[in-house]
């Protein structure tokens, strides 16, 4: 590549990621009148992997072309992937007096946070050569009996360089990032503001 392709495609990646005023999330459902507002109480479900595509495969073919080694470490990533999405959540809630309790049913909350996992492209480190990995995570709202009051989605990517090789570690730290969001988007909603 010539140096100003580079330069070019570095001034276009830095627009992207800078130029951008709206939220971080996109809205697919959205209850009106907002029930969400003025509420504290919130469970948020483990996140759901079931229907997860690894870039362009789904899970069962992506991992069939695994070793064991790398089948257990995504395992272990997903559990660990779930953990910081919930904890960010909790943390973000937590700044303007929403209490978000980790969960497994619905519990005594007025409202479920179900997280669904639908696709994370892992990325690479190869030297001079690498791609971000992106996460992508749909996130509802919903009463304890299942209605949906809001859904969004949320896309996340975390670029691969010499201090961040490991694509299991990316994607741990977009699926934290997904559940700032989340907390952010939450804000919105319990406090009545725009967004």
């Amino acid at each position: 590549m010539t140096r100003r392709l580079m330069m070019f495609l570095g001034l276009l990646t830095w627009l992207a990621l800078f130029t951008g005023c709206g939220p971080s999330w996109q809205v697919i459902k959205q209850a009106t009148p907002n029930p969400i507002l003025g509420k504290t109480q919130f469970t948020v479900l483990p996140v759901d992997f079931t229907n997860i595509r690894i870039g362009s495969k789904a899970e069962a073919e992506w991992l069939a072309g695994k070793d064991a080694d790398s089948q257990k470490s995504w395992a272990d990533d997903k559990v660990a992937m779930n953990l910081k999405f919930s904890a960010a959540l909790a943390s973000q809630a937590a700044e303007y007096g929403a209490q978000v309790q980790a969960g497994t049913a619905a519990g005594s909350a007025p409202f479920v946070i179900k997280p669904v996992a639908t696709m994370a492209e892992p990325g690479f480190y190869a030297g001079i050569v690498s791609a971000a990995s992106v996460y992508e995570i749909t996130i509802q709202i919903t009463t304890p009996d299942g209605q949906v009051v809001d859904e969004i989605r949320v896309q996340t990517s975390e670029a691969a360089d010499l201090y961040n090789p490991s694509s299991g570690g990316r994607l741990r730290n977009c699926s934290e990032h997904a559940g700032k969001i989340a907390g952010d988007y939450l804000k919105t909603r319990v406090k009545g503001e725009g967004g």
